[in-house]
């Protein structure tokens, strides 16, 4: 209950009011209406504030800003948020049937629970988060120590965790899996010691000094994480699908299944297992390896059907369809003379490429070339660079005093790198531009191909679903950005994994929370959403010598609180009182 002030006409009038929630919508209404405001004096109100504060046994001196203290504040929205949907996920019983044979004493899954919400809301170490645990309300506290016991005891219940989770909970997520989306990414560490796990190899985000891990992430259509793997370092990404689908087939259960995923994963082994695995699956495709003819299929632009036009009427987007045989040969259509050979007579399908072409992706692959060519115009002027440059390599010639690089009796499977350093232990007679390679690479302008094993969907059904993949990407930029997974500070495997195993839970929150938030039409960063919790909090006040402390609560009146209301309406979470006594707040917070 507070008082208002209510304008009628010209004049106002002070009423009691209280809130209430009306399905799911917070409402106000009259209580007791005080009369006209302008029938009070400043002294007289006065007066009144200080008669209830009395009643409810607190000094009149909070009337006097200057003796209050402000002790100390805590946030309490990251913990109710976080609490509200740990709960719709039905994380407690995950881990209570997880951890069930666990023997040790104290409590686990609130361990969970807070390296969680530190992943969610602070990301940072666990001596920090074991530092900072006081400034949080309503979380129970834990030695240093524990929060490290934790990651081994979820680490070693990883499947079994995931498993759990899918089967229960599926509340703010569409109840069926079609589409899979595959995708791999790299963690590097702050260290170069390398062990079984931790190797150098190729990393994404261009530390190639650091040991790494490399990750395989499977979520679904939602961006709903369902599972993933932890590989040495220097894995090959084509070579890790087939754990996930080994997953999905045994431990899973599921139905008919897509599965998604870029150009890394299309090989005949991945390709393969995933029939064998019983799915089907849509993946980016290398039409520049291809064979000569069906290469010159794709290219050929005359064969693709207009889907959208600019307001010119010239084309922006248009496709085709190639029909690929067991051998990957494109299957005839129709007969040497033109004629359209029957379906019945045709070879029969084993697979399908959608080939696109798009004026927007033609003009960025134009523009990208042109900075390259612009690069290898400036490497010809000073060959002595050439070793530390990349992207414009495959623009040049280069000719010493054996001959040209890249001729036909060299190793084919050189690097082009190392083409070029052994080229600086030789004499350079000079560079030149590539014009055969630019002439060729102008050809594949604008078109990009994926593949397909179904042959139900239709062409704009297949790049929607492809399109899909965003949301895997998404899911490593939160991951590593937002939930900060990199670098990892842990140095066991089991310590690794169950970090990962803790990032793996804080992005399946924030995945619900975001789907929740996107049904009610809210739709923010994952930072700003971050901010608006972080923003919910409570001071300890003391009034004077002598009286006891109150809590105040930020009130969130200013739209710059609008986002932090608008989360708490979408979750019911209501918003506390405005001040409470010592007593309201341990009832309402403290574990």
């Amino acid at each position: 209950m507070f008082l208002k002030v209510k304008k009628r006409g010209n004049k106002s009038y002070l009423s009691f009011v209280e809130s209430y929630w009306d399905g799911g919508t917070s409402r106000h209404r009259t209580v007791f209406s005080l009369g006209e405001l302008g029938d009070f004096s400043k002294t007289s109100l006065k007066s009144i504030g200080a008669g209830f504060l009395k009643l409810g046994g607190i000094s009149s001196e909070l009337l006097n800003v200057d003796k209050a203290e402000v002790l100390k504040t805590y946030n309490w929205g990251a913990c109710a948020v976080v609490r509200k949907l740990w709960t719709q996920l039905n994380l407690d019983h995950v881990l209570n049937e997880a951890f069930e044979d666990s023997r040790v004493k104290f409590n686990t899954n609130e361990a969970v629970f807070n390296i969680v919400l530190n992943r969610l809301t602070h990301p940072e170490s666990k001596l920090k988060l074991h530092s900072r645990q006081d400034e949080i309300v309503g979380i129970h506290k834990f030695d240093l120590h524990h929060y490290y016991k934790v990651l081994d005891i979820i680490s070693k219940n990883k499947e079994k965790v995931e498993e759990l989770m899918f089967k229960n909970s599926n509340k703010p997520f569409s109840k069926t899996v079609d589409i899979v989306l595959y995708d791999v990414t790299t963690l590097y560490f702050e260290s170069t010691d390398s062990d079984e796990l931790r190797k150098k190899g190729w990393n994404k985000d261009g530390k190639a000094s650091k040991v790494q891990v490399v990750v395989g992430l499977t979520v679904d259509k939602d961006g709903r994480p369902l599972s993933f793997d932890v590989f040495p370092g220097n894995k090959y990404e084509g070579h890790t699908l087939i754990s996930a689908l080994t997953k999905l087939r045994s431990k899973f259960n599921v139905d008919k299944v897509i599965v998604v995923a870029d150009r890394g994963i299309n090989n005949r082994e991945n390709l393969g297992e995933i029939r064998n695995a019983g799915f089907d699956y849509v993946l980016g495709h290398r039409f520049k390896n291809t064979d000569e003819p069906l290469q010159d299929s794709i290219l050929d632009l005359k064969k693709y059907t207009t889907i959208t036009t600019d307001s010119d009427g010239s084309t922006r987007l248009s496709v085709r369809e190639i029909l690929l045989n067991k051998k990957r040969e494109e299957i005839l259509l129709k007969d040497n003379e033109g004629n359209e050979i029957p379906p019945e007579d045709r070879e029969k399908t084993d697979s399908r490429i959608i080939c696109s072409w798009s004026a927007s992706r033609a003009y960025k692959d134009m523009r990208d070339r042109e900075k390259y060519i612009e690069k290898a115009k400036y490497f010809i002027e000073n060959p002595h660079k050439l070793e530390d440059k990349k992207g414009c390599k495959k623009y040049l010639k280069i000719v010493t005093d054996d001959g040209e690089i890249g001729r036909e009796d060299e190793d084919q499977n050189e690097s082009k790198s190392n083409k070029l350093k052994k080229a600086k232990k030789k004499s350079i007679k000079y560079a030149e531009l590539n014009l055969e390679q630019i002439e060729k690479d102008t050809m594949y302008d604008g078109i990009y191909t994926i593949e397909t094993s179904d042959t139900t969907l239709t062409s704009e059904e297949v790049l929607t679903a492809y399109k899909h993949l965003w949301k895997i990407e998404e899911s490593f930029r939160v991951l590593k950005s937002s939930l900060d997974a990199r670098p990892i500070y842990h140095w066991t495997p089991d310590r690794i994994v169950g970090h990962l195993m803790c990032c793996y839970i804080a992005l399946t929150v924030e995945r619900a929370l975001e789907n929740i938030l996107t049904k009610k039409g809210i739709e923010h960063s994952v930072d700003k959403i971050r901010d608006a919790i972080n923003k919910l909090s409570v001071s300890e006040v003391k009034l004077a010598d002598g009286e006891p402390e109150i809590y105040l609560h930020q009130s969130l009146k200013s739209d710059e609180y609008k986002l932090s209301k608008d989360i708490l309406k979408a979750l019911g979470i209501d918003i506390p009182k405005s001040s409470m006594t010592k007593e309201q707040f341990k009832a309402t917070y403290e574990k």
